[in-house]
C-alpha cells in the first residue's frame, strides 16, 4: 500500500511543468546557502567580539529591511515579472553574502544587513507567486507543500554543511582554529559558492522569462460581495496579527540560539546537528499539512503546523 502511494506521489511530481521543476531545484540550492548563513553568521559576529547587543541590532536591521521590501514588492513583480525579480534578488544576494563574509567593520555590516534583508524578502515571498503563476490550479497545493518541505530539507543540509566546514577549514588551513573568524568566514564563502549554482535553473527557464504567464482557464474570477470582502479583510488582519506575534517571539530566540548553544560548549558541528534536526522536523510536518487540511480544515492545519514548526513563519 505504501509503495503504491509513493508511486502515485512521484507520478504527480513528474507531471509538474518544467518551470516548476526548475524552480524547486532553484529553491533547494538557494536555501542550502541560507541554511549555512543561518547557522554560522552569528557565530562569525561573536568571533569578531560583536556581542548580543550588536547581533540584535543586525537582526533588527535585516528584518526591517525585509518588511520594507515586502511592502513594495507587488509593484516590482507586476512591472518586471516574478522571474526577473527572483534572478536579480539571487544575484544581489550572492554579492551581499560575499560582502558579509569578508567584512569586519560593524557599520558596514549593518548596511549589508539591510541589503541582505531586501534580497531575502524577494527570495522568501516570491515562492507562492511563482507557484500560482506557473503551477496548474489543481496542483498548486501539492507543489507548495513539496516546495516548502524541500526548503526545510535544504536548510537542514545547509546546517550540516555549515557545521562541518569550520572543522574542515581548521584541518586544511594552517593557523586556523575551528571556532575562529577565519573558519566561519570560509564557511560563509562555501555557502555562497553553493548558492551560485541556483542561478543555473533560473537561466534554463524559458516560459517564465516572459513578463506574464499564460492565462489559467481553470481559475475563473470569483464574484465577491461587499460582505465577502469585509470578511476577507478581517481574516487577513487576524492572520497577519498572529503571524506578527509569532515572528516577535521567534525574533527573540532564533538570532541568538546558535550563540547560546556555543556558549554551552557546543561546537559548530553540534549546533549544525541541532539545526538540522529542526529543519528535518519542519519538512516532515510540512509534508503532512495537506492531509491535516483535508481532515480538519485549513484553519486547524495552519494552527497545528505553525505551532509545531516555528520555522514555518518564515515561509
Amino acid at each position: 500500500m505504501a509503495h503504491r502511494d509513493m508511486g502515485r506521489y512521484f507520478r504527480r511530481v513528474s507531471s509538474y511543468g518544467r518551470e516548476i521543476k526548475l524552480f524547486l531545484l532553484f529553491n533547494m540550492l538557494v536555501y542550502i546557502g541560507i541554511g549555512v548563513f543561518t547557522l554560522v553568521f552569528n557565530l562569525y559576529l561573536y568571533s569578531l567580539d560583536l556581542r548580543e547587543d550588536y547581533i540584535g541590532a543586525f537582526s533588527a536591521v535585516q528584518t526591517l529591511a525585509m518588511a520594507a521590501a515586502a511592502l513594495t514588492m507587488g509593484r516590482f513583480l507586476n512591472r518586471y515579472g516574478t522571474w526577473r525579480c527572483i534572478l536579480v534578488a539571487t544575484a544581489a544576494n550572492l554579492v551581499v553574502s560575499l560582502g558579509l563574509a569578508v567584512t569586519e567593520h560593524p557599520a558596514v555590516l549593518l548596511v549589508l544587513a539591510a541589503l541582505f534583508g531586501i534580497t531575502l524578502a524577494y527570495l522568501f515571498t516570491t515562492t507562492m507567486p511563482f507557484i500560482i503563476e506557473w503551477g496548474r490550479r489543481d496542483q498548486r497545493q501539492d507543489i507548495a507543500t513539496l516546495g516548502f518541505s524541500l526548503i526545510s530539507l535544504s536548510t537542514t543540509f545547509g546546517s550540516l554543511l555549515g557545521g562541518f566546514v569550520p572543522s574542515l577549514a581548521a584541518r586544511g588551513i594552517p593557523g586556523v582554529d575551528s571556532e575562529s573568524a577565519a573558519a566561519y568566514r570560509w564557511t560563509l564563502i562555501v555557502g555562497t559558492f553553493v548558492t551560485c549554482f541556483a542561478v543555473l535553473p533560473l537561466l534554463r527557464m524559458t516560459e517564465a522569462r516572459r513578463k506574464s504567464p499564460k492565462a489559467d482557464a481553470a481559475a475563473p474570477r470569483a464574484v465577491e460581495t461587499p460582505a465577502d470582502r469585509k470578511q476577507v479583510r478581517r481574516d487577513m488582519a487576524v492572520f497577519v496579527g498572529l503571524g506578527g506575534v509569532m515572528s516577535l517571539g521567534a525574533g527573540m530566540v532564533f538570532p541568538f540560539y546558535n550563540v547560546y548553544l556555543s556558549s554551552l560548549g557546543a561546537s559548530a558541528g553540534e549546533v549544525g546537528l541541532v539545526y538540522a534536526a529542526g529543519g528535518l522536523t519542519a519538512a516532515v510536518i510540512g509534508l503532512s499539512a495537506p492531509a491535516v487540511s483535508r481532515r480538519f480544515g485549513s484553519i486547524w492545519a495552519v494552527f497545528w503546523v505553525r505551532l509545531r514548526s516555528p520555522r514555518s513563519i518564515y515561509c
